[in-house]
């Protein structure tokens, strides 16, 4: 395990987190993080947030502390969940957190929760998986917005499935952040 992981803002500014020397894990960098959350806004605040992938949490933990009332965590793989957990309990936010231990395709299928912020960082050699996106329609209210994370050379349609469109694209690197909303 390794440390080198910081909240950038908000109530647990400066608060380190553990990660992972794995060659599957990819945490958003801080720059790319800090943009994210500077589109995001206020917006933030008050609001739901369900990080898909998770990893070791930074981009969930980063919206707990930024004021999200509550963040929801998918990940399945088993060594990367011993750190998110552990990261999770440094913040003793229980009651705001919840880890679902499975797939992501597994959570699409058996959990029907509407959430203000959707955020997607599956790995680089999967990529996108438009389907997945476009099932997450049903998780969506009208003034939600799904965030992709992916490879800057992974081309996103400007539309994905019904009514999800393509309002914003950030490149960093070789990441890209693909804003989405109905």
């Amino acid at each position: 395990m390794r440390r080198g992981i910081t909240v950038i803002a908000g109530r647990f500014r400066g608060r380190k987190l553990n990660s992972l020397k794995d060659p599957i894990l990819r945490p958003l960098l801080a720059r790319s993080r800090k943009s994210l959350f500077d589109i995001l806004g206020s917006f933030v605040e008050g609001k739901s947030f369900l990080d898909l992938y998770a990893g070791v949490g930074t981009v969930g933990i980063e919206a707990l502390s930024r004021g999200a009332s509550e963040v929801h965590f998918v990940e399945c793989n088993k060594k990367v969940l011993r750190v998110l957990k552990k990261n999770i309990e440094k913040l003793e936010e229980k009651k705001r957190v919840k880890v679902f231990e499975m797939r992501v395709e597994d959570f699409i299928r058996f959990f029907k929760k509407k959430y203000d912020i959707v955020f997607l960082g599956p790995p680089y050699k999967d990529g996108i998986n438009t389907g997945i996106v476009e099932k997450l329609e049903e998780f969506l209210n009208k003034k939600s917005i799904v965030i992709l994370q992916h490879h800057v050379g992974q081309k996103l349609p400007l539309k994905i499935g019904e009514r999800l469109c393509l309002k914003r694209k950030k490149i960093y690197g070789k990441t890209a952040l693909s804003f989405y909303s109905f």
